[in-house]
């Protein structure tokens, strides 16, 4: 019975972070924490409570999950385990003082539980305290009973990836690679950071290992097509289109699809007016001395072609505020800011460095964000610049608001940015 029970817990708690995991949408980039190797009591009452507790947990029910741990807890005070998993529902509820204490507790019980400071370590680095995250993940990797220190090792690349580190996050996703090649966040990682450096063939290579042992999402599959353009390898690239639009076609990155698109087409449209534009001219310097009995005709083209280029900058402009609303909801610091222009100046009197600070701390925040739009207008304003307005809708753990905005977009290198918010 003890051993069933023992190997209950280890199926449920590798089952909630596998969730949890997927629900981050972002490749998956907390992997599953490792799973509790050796078990502090016999006390069979605290180890059913605590796997009733987990599987609440899992299911979002909150309330009945503390019941059940506090209940373990009333049955083994000195079980570091049930101090871990009520860290991570205290983390879950966005309560972090609460979070912090608990695990420290499973900590001082056993202060050489891998899992336990694994989950402490991811902790840490979500509210920003990346030096405290890097020695806790690390001394979780090294510790030789620790039969999966490649899970500390990629989770403590991760955390720098995500901060900016991303030099010194390479040794670590390459460290838990040489202990496990078949990590599939190490991976997709290394071939984000070798296309960002344009290293396109490595970049490929991780993929390429990455898919032979995971399936795609729309991340992994937008950054085949990338990888693949690059690479001038059209064929590959546009399977990996196809898989991106049949297979998740409502997803942020079958939109940047479609955005990339929009702006090629206009490209083309350009090209052609020019070409067409030389051509009459050419045409016009042989007929000049023949009446020219379609003068209108010209400008017909020229009005036509200006309500193509119109809409297509509204369509891509609509597909830059999409972006914005999604950095939001998925809170993509890296994602959030690249909508802004270099030249963005923050309306309320803040440096950019301050208010860049103040909106990371926003979005990186435990809990989650919703923002919807609502009556969107877009009023061109030449052919570089438009203003969006909208109503906004915004919904946090801890603040809620509806107000009128207005966004001023720029045109730069065929994107359109945010140079002014109101």
């Amino acid at each position: 019975m003890y051993e069933s029970k023992k190997t209950m817990y280890l199926i449920l708690i590798s089952v909630l972070f596998l969730a949890s995991c997927i629900n981050n949408n972002m490749y998956d980039e907390n992997i599953r924490p490792s799973e509790i190797r050796e078990p502090q009591t016999t006390n069979e009452v605290a180890l059913t409570n605590l796997n009733l507790g987990i599987a609440y947990l899992r299911e979002g029910n909150y309330n009945k999950s503390l019941e059940k741990i506090k209940k373990s807890l009333s049955a083994d005070s000195n079980y570091a385990p049930t101090y871990n998993v009520l860290g991570l529902l205290y983390q879950q509820l966005g309560d972090n003082n609460k979070a912090e204490e608990n695990f420290r507790k499973a900590i001082s019980i056993n202060s050489l539980d891998s899992s336990t400071l694994n989950n402490y370590g991811n902790f840490l680095c979500k509210l920003g305290r990346l030096d405290e995250a890097e020695k806790t993940l690390l001394k979780a990797a090294k510790n030789p009973l620790y039969d999966t220190p490649e899970i500390a090792l990629t989770n403590a690349g991760l955390c720098l990836y995500q901060n900016g580190q991303v030099e010194n996050s390479k040794k670590y996703f390459r460290e838990a690679l040489q202990l496990n090649p078949s990590i599939p966040q190490a991976l997709i990682k290394m071939s984000e950071i070798n296309f960002d450096t344009k290293n396109y063939l490595s970049a490929r290579a991780y993929l390429q290992r990455y898919q032979e042992i995971a399936l795609h999402n729309a991340k992994t599959l937008l950054l085949g097509i990338k990888i693949e353009n690059k690479l001038g390898d059209k064929d590959v690239a546009s399977s990996y289109e196809l898989l991106l639009k049949n297979s998740f076609p409502d997803s942020d990155e079958a939109l940047s699809l479609k955005k990339t698109i929009v702006l090629k087409n206009k490209e083309v449209n350009k090209n052609n007016e020019v070409k067409k534009n030389q051509s009459d001219t050419k045409e016009n310097k042989v007929k000049k001395n023949q009446p020219d009995t379609k003068e209108n005709k010209p400008i017909e083209t020229s009005e036509r072609a200006l309500s193509i280029n119109t809409n297509q900058d509204k369509d891509a402009i609509k597909f830059s505020i999409d972006e914005w609303v999604n950095s939001w909801n998925s809170q993509d610091v890296n994602r959030y800011l690249a909508c802004y222009a270099d030249g963005f100046i923050p309306s309320n009197g803040l440096s950019k460095n301050k208010w860049e600070k103040e909106r990371s701390k926003r979005l990186l925040a435990p809990g989650y964000i919703k923002v919807t739009l609502s009556n969107l207008k877009i009023d061109m304003r030449g052919q570089n610049y438009a203003k969006a307005s909208f109503t906004q809708k915004y919904r946090s753990d801890t603040y809620k608001d509806r107000m009128k905005k207005e966004l001023l977009l720029q045109n730069i290198d065929g994107e359109w940015l945010i140079v002014q918010e109101n």
